[in-house]
């Protein structure tokens, strides 16, 4: 529905307006009779008289026909919004009439809400800006992060040319498992590399490791002759040799039975001497050469006496696992017969 026009007027108020236009006709012609009583006798005046009685009348019902029509006044009106039709307020017929008032809530429901229907609504109007003191003082603080501190560039690093200080040129060592690593040191850096060949020319590099300080522990380095150096930045060092011995083998003898004896197949008692650093010992017996020997004992200590051998003739053997050399070592092999 849309919004009532104030300024133009309801199909009631033509009606009333035409109503009007006949009263005021009746009135005038009523006019002209009069006018033409006034101008006889005293019986025209009685007739004026009358006449002007029913004039009052007239005009009495007009005016009390006009008071009676239902125009809501202004401020009775409910705007509800600026695209909907303002609706009248009650009139005041129904205003003298008693309110019917509202049944009282049940336990537990919600009480309904009391609008006031007659209260004029006053649109609301968007509020001004605030000034913009009043803007700063509302808005929250800002919040500054601390600026990144910048770290200063370090001074630049000096790379210095390596030179080597040990071991010596030509240095030796036996092969050692049990023994620290071979010990490595230099001069010059930081950072450098430092490299390991069978050759004097370097070619081909068997080892190449990358050492931040001046220091590097070469665990196990086979027997043989070797080469190192150190490369960095700067330069090279010179090329030094050192030696890795073979590792000191075991001394362990066989002491019984002897070359050319006979040992009982049943009880024959072996003994040999032993050494350090040995895990454990083997007796090996065989006619067969040693990659499968005939018969194998093993034991921890240096004597042992063998069962279950068949007589006839072989070699016998002390094996150690040495652990210096970490593997195993034999004795010579000695020929004896079993019976």
């Amino acid at each position: 529905m849309g919004q009532r026009d104030p300024f133009q007027q309801s199909k009631d108020d033509s009606s009333f307006q035409s109503g009007m236009r006949d009263e005021f006709s009746d009135l005038g012609e009523t006019s002209k009779g009069i006018s033409s009583l006034l101008g006889g006798g005293p019986g025209n005046r009685m007739r004026f008289i009358i006449a002007a009685l029913v004039l009052g009348l007239i005009i009495a019902g007009g005016i009390y026909f006009y008071t009676e029509q239902e125009i809501a006044p202004e401020d009775e009106l409910l705007v509800m919004d600026e695209d909907k039709i303002t609706e009248p307020a009650i009139s005041k017929r129904e205003a003298g009439a008693p309110k019917k008032l509202p049944a009282e809530p049940k336990p537990g429901q919600a009480e309904p809400i009391k609008a006031d229907l007659m209260k004029k609504v006053v649109p609301t109007q968007a509020p001004e800006k605030a000034s913009a003191q009043e803007s700063m003082k509302a808005a929250p603080s800002p919040v500054f992060a601390p600026e990144p501190s910048v770290a200063e560039p370090a001074p630049p690093v000096t790379v210095v040319a390596p030179s080597l200080k040990g071991p010596e040129n030509g240095s030796a060592r036996n092969y050692d498992e049990t023994a620290n690593h071979a010990e490595f040191t230099w001069t010059g850096g930081p950072g450098s590399w430092i490299q390991f060949s069978r050759n004097p020319s370097m070619q081909p590099l068997i080892q190449k490791v990358w050492v931040k300080g001046n220091r590097y522990r070469f665990a196990r380095p086979e027997p043989g002759v070797w080469y190192w150096r150190i490369v960095n930045g700067s330069g090279k060092s010179e090329i030094r040799m050192f030696r890795i011995n073979p590792p000191i083998k075991r001394k362990i003898a066989l002491l019984i039975p002897v070359a050319g004896s006979t040992l009982a197949k049943e009880g024959g008692m072996v003994n040999w001497s032993g050494d350090t650093n040995v895990t454990y010992y083997r007796v090996e017996i065989s006619n067969q050469g040693w990659a499968n020997p005939t018969y194998r004992f093993a034991t921890s200590g240096t004597q042992m006496q063998i069962q279950n051998v068949m007589g006839g003739a072989y070699d016998i053997r002390i094996g150690a696992f040495s652990e210096v050399s970490g593997r195993w070592e034999y004795t010579d092999p000695a020929k004896i017969t079993i019976q």
